[in-house]
C-alpha cells in the first residue's frame, strides 16, 4: 500500500494549473491584474506623494504574485528585483511593508524553482532589514519571514538551524494577541513539529503538535484552524511511527470529525485523507472490519459551501476502493472484493495520474487474488495478463512491486 506522507504547511502556495472554463478565466484575470499595476507603476514612477510611492510599490508586489500564479517565476523574481532596485531604500512605512513582502515573494519563488540557498540569503536580508522594527505591520513581516527561512533551511536537511528559527518566533511572539502574528506563531509550531519528524524525534514533535492544539485548537480563524488540521495530520504520522496505533486511529479520527462537514474545500480534503490514513492504522491493528467502515465512510464524505461542494477527488477515491478490496480479501471476502474492483477499474483503468494508476494496479492485483481464491484460475490469469500488460513498463516502485508479485502468481498457475 502506499503510503502518505506527512504534511508541512508551507509558506505560499504555487497555485494550480487546468485546462477548464475558470482556468482560462483566471489566466485572463491575471493577465488584465499586470496590465494595471504596469500602469500604475508608470503614473508613479517619480511620484514623490508617500501614498503614491505605496501605491506604486505596491503594484510591483501584485504584479508579481499575479506572476508567480502564471507560473512565469523567472519574470515574478525580476519583478521584486525592480522594486528593490527603486524603492529598496525609501524610508515611508507603506513603501517598508510592500518591499518586505516583495522579498518574501521574492525567497518563496527561489524556493520554488529549486534556489534555495539564494531564498536562504534573501530571507536572511528581509530578517536584517525588519528585524528590529516596532511597527506592527513589519513586526508581522519579520515573523513571516522567520518562518519561511526555518521551512527553507529544512529543505536543505539544515534541521537544527531550522529549529533554531522557528523557536525564534515562539520566544518572540508566544504572547502575541495580533491575528496575523498568532497565525505564524501556529504555523512555526507546525513546521517545527515536522521537521522534528524529519530527525526521528518523533516524541518531541508529539509534544510540539500538542502545544499547537492546546494553543490554537478552539480559535476560529481560518488560518489558525488550517495549523491545526495540518498539526493533527502530522501528529497522527508520528504516533504511528513510534507505534502508538491506538492514539493514531484517535487522532485521524478527531481530525475528520473537525473538517468533514467545513465549508473550506481543503479542510474537507485533509478530513478524507485523515480517513485513508484512519483505514491504514486499523488495518495495522487487524480491525479490518472498522477499516472497510472507514473507507465507506469517507466515499460519502461531502463538504465544502453551498454553491461550490467539496467531495472526494480521484485519487482518495481510488485509493479507499484499493483499499476495501485488499481488506476484503483479507476477511475471505473474495466475491465481494471482486465486486469492488471492478466498480474502481470501470471508473478508473485509463486513468493516467501516477497515484490513481498505483491504485489501479493494486486493484487489478488483488482482483485476480480474489478470484484464485474463488477457483476461478482462468479469469485471474485473464487479469494477470492484463495487468502485466498495462504496468510491465511502469517506474513507480509501489506498481513494480505489484508487477513482481503478480508474475510470481502468473507463473504459479496450472
Amino acid at each position: 500500500m502506499v503510503a502518505v506522507a506527512p504534511r508541512r504547511l508551507d509558506s505560499k502556495s504555487s497555485g494550480t494549473r487546468g485546462n477548464d472554463e475558470p482556468y482560462a478565466h483566471r489566466m485572463s484575470e491575471l493577465d488584465n491584474k499586470i496590465a494595471q499595476c504596469d500602469d500604475v507603476i508608470a503614473r508613479f514612477a517619480a511620484a514623490t506623494n508617500p501614498d503614491e510611492r505605496t501605491e506604486a510599490a505596491r503594484a510591483f508586489v501584485d504584479k508579481g504574485f499575479a506572476l508567480g500564479e502564471l507560473g512565469r517565476v523567472a519574470d515574478e523574481i525580476a519583478v521584486y528585483d525592480d522594486l528593490l532596485a527603486d524603492y529598496g531604500s525609501d524610508d515611508e512605512l507603506g513603501v517598508r511593508v510592500m518591499v518586505a513582502r516583495g522579498l518574501f515573494g521574492k525567497a518563496e519563488a527561489l524556493r520554488l524553482v529549486g534556489c534555495a540557498e539564494d531564498a536562504v540569503a534573501v530571507y536572511e536580508d528581509l530578517v536584517q532589514r525588519v528585524g528590529s522594527e516596532h511597527e506592527s505591520e513589519l513586526r508581522s513581516e519579520f515573523a513571516r519571514a522567520l518562518v519561511g527561512l526555518g521551512a527553507v533551511l529544512d529543505d536543505l536537511n539544515r534541521h537544527e538551524e531550522a529549529i533554531g528559527v522557528f523557536n525564534d518566533v515562539l520566544t518572540q511572539f508566544e504572547g502575541a494577541s495580533d491575528l496575523a502574528l498568532q497565525e505564524h506563531v501556529a504555523r512555526a509550531l507546525s513546521n517545527k513539529g515536522f521537521t522534528l519528524m524529519a530527525m526521528d524525534r518523533d516524541d518531541e514533535a508529539v509534544a510540539t503538535f500538542d502545544v499547537l492544539l492546546e494553543r490554537f485548537g478552539d480559535a476560529t480563524a481560518y488560518p489558525m484552524r488550517e495549523q491545526v488540521a495540518y498539526g493533527l495530520l502530522n501528529k497522527g504520522h508520528a504516533l504511528r511511527s513510534l507505534g502508538r496505533l491506538g492514539e493514531a486511529v484517535a487522532v485521524f479520527h478527531e481530525l475528520f470529525l473537525r473538517n468533514a462537514s467545513d465549508a473550506v474545500g481543503q479542510l474537507v480534503e485533509l478530513a478524507i485523507e485523515a480517513l485513508i490514513l484512519e483505514a491504514r492504522v486499523l488495518w495495522d491493528l487487524d480491525r479490518i472490519e472498522d477499516a472497510i467502515l472507514r473507507c465507506d465512510l469517507m466515499l460519502a464524505t461531502r463538504g465544502g459551501a453551498e454553491g461550490a461542494e467539496f467531495e472526494p477527488n480521484d485519487r482518495q477515491v481510488a485509493t479507499a476502493l484499493a483499499l476495501k478490496v485488499a481488506f476484503l480479501r483479507a476477511l475471505g471476502r473474495s466475491e465481494e472484493a471482486v465486486i469492488v474492483a471492478e466498480q474502481l477499474l470501470d471508473r478508473f483503468i485509463e486513468a493516467e495520474d501516477p497515484d490513481v494508476r498505483e491504485q489501479t494496479a493494486s486493484a487489478l492485483y488483488n482482483k485476480g487474488a480474489a478470484l484464485e481464491e474463488l477457483g476461478r484460475s482462468s479469469a485471474a490469469m485473464t487479469v494477470y495478463d492484463e495487468l502485466l500488460a498495462r504496468y510491465s513498463d511502469e517506474e513507480s516502485a509501489a506498481i513494480t512491486e505489484v508487477v513482481l508479485k503478480t508474475s510470481l502468481r502468473r507463473q504459479a498457475l496450472p
